[in-house]
């Protein structure tokens, strides 16, 4: 059976966001914050779910 998880909401929109535009510089311009900022909030949603996220793309996330 599947461990449930609670994530925090801001860090989907983080997420979602990074998505979105297909970068993690990009989403921390958007949202307002430093790259680095976002790069630990994805890298703590990555190690709490136990899967990668994101693909390398170039210098962009697929």
């Amino acid at each position: 059976m599947p461990t449930l998880t609670n994530v925090d909401l801001d860090t989907l929109r983080t997420f979602s966001v990074a998505h979105d535009l297909g970068g993690l510089a990009q989403a921390a311009e958007r949202l307002g914050r430093t790259p680095s900022a976002i790069s630990l909030q994805m890298k703590r949603l990555q190690d709490e779910l136990g899967t990668p996220l994101f693909r390398k793309r170039g210098r962009g996330l697929a």
